[in-house]
């Protein structure tokens, strides 16, 4: 009971989270047609195009980015679509071709409810695998994208290469002998500290100086004071919530998947036996995916797999390349150039 109690426990935290303190993200159910909000700030893409799952069950639409070997990105939610991602690569684009898609369902991919899980999104990334002539894929991941990336490198270990894991959910999930005792009572206060780092005094200061604290606002401010809040959850640097993307989540692509996510799961032996270049990037008060600093991912990686490197960036939260741009891109370029 103990260990379902603690399951059911980093379920609903997380459900809640996604709900109350996601970057600006709106859940909405599938319409055909590219119905996604333009992004505020894009990259130019060198070639757009959608390709056709092994079965037909779904058709994924692939935006390109840069030059030289592939990079393949996966966005978080589950069903976010990948153009909230779009910043991640800038400054970047000249030394790597990064192959942004959307997952089943979400953004301008299409495919019916009943065909959305998470082993058919797995299934995808080998048709993409495929399709690019790949012996190996680069995988740069973020957020629920995590997720997605391990169970690629669970089903295929030989299909993966370099691994980029951004803004990353906790190695462990599902058991409660998993956790130390300390690491326990952390998350038991995991809601109460999104509460408190969503409503921080640095939030109110930033309503106050955008002029979003009087009592009557016009439609577009009260959509901007909505917008900053939902960002104080994403950004440690708030003041650049206009800068934070627009996101539409997928209710079906979101539901799809997580109807299909084992939830029990130790990562650990699994980056501890790839041959490759592991990173992780996660600022350290992101609160979307733990609790402050990583500690499990500290723990994990010293005691099962110290070659991954881990990177936990100060003064940055979830959208870690937005809170610390020049640090990120930084990290993101050793992450995809450097040796086991």
């Amino acid at each position: 009971m103990l260990v379902f109690s603690w399951c059911r426990l980093r379920q609903w935290v997380a459900f809640l989270i996604l709900l109350f303190a996601p970057l600006n993200m709106v859940a909405a159910q599938r319409r055909p047609g590219p119905t996604t909000p333009a992004p505020l700030r894009t990259l130019e893409a060198e070639r757009e195009w959608y390709l056709a799952a092994d079965d037909s069950s779904a058709f994924l639409h692939i935006h390109e980015v840069g030059a030289g070997a592939p990079v393949i990105v996966l966005h978080g939610g589950p069903g976010a679509g990948y153009r909230y991602m779009l910043g991640i690569v800038r400054g970047l684009e000249r030394d790597f071709r990064f192959v942004f898609y959307d997952q089943r369902g979400a953004g301008l991919s299409v495919a019916a409810r009943r065909n959305i899980t998470m082993p058919l999104n797995v299934q995808d990334l080998e048709t993409i695998r495929k399709a690019y002539g790949l012996e190996r894929l680069t995988l740069v991941s973020h957020s629920a994208g995590t997720y997605l990336a391990m169970e690629y490198l669970r089903t295929h270990p030989n299909r993966v290469g370099k691994l980029v894991l951004v803004g990353a959910t906790d190695p462990l999930n599902g058991k409660k002998e998993y956790y130390s005792d300390e690491e326990l009572a952390r998350y038991a206060k995991l809601p109460e500290l999104v509460a408190q780092f969503s409503s921080r005094p640095a939030v109110q200061a930033e309503i106050r100086r955008a002029r979003l604290d009087r009592d009557s606002l016009t439609a577009h401010q009260r959509f901007d004071l909505w917008r900053l809040r939902q960002s104080a959850g994403s950004l440690y640097r708030i003041e650049r919530w206009r800068d934070n993307p627009f996101i539409m989540i997928r209710a079906d692509a979101a539901q799809g998947a997580r109807d299909s996510m084992n939830y029990v799961y130790n990562w650990g032996p699994l980056l501890a036996a790839h041959p490759h270049a592991v990173t992780v990037i996660n600022g350290r008060y992101d609160y979307q995916v733990g609790v402050e600093a990583s500690p499990v991912w500290r723990r994990v990686v010293a005691q099962d797999a110290p070659h991954v490197k881990l990177l936990v960036l100060d003064e940055a939260s979830h959208n870690v390349w937005l809170d610390q741009p020049v640090e990120f891109r930084r990290a993101m370029r050793d992450a995809l150039t450097r040796p086991r």
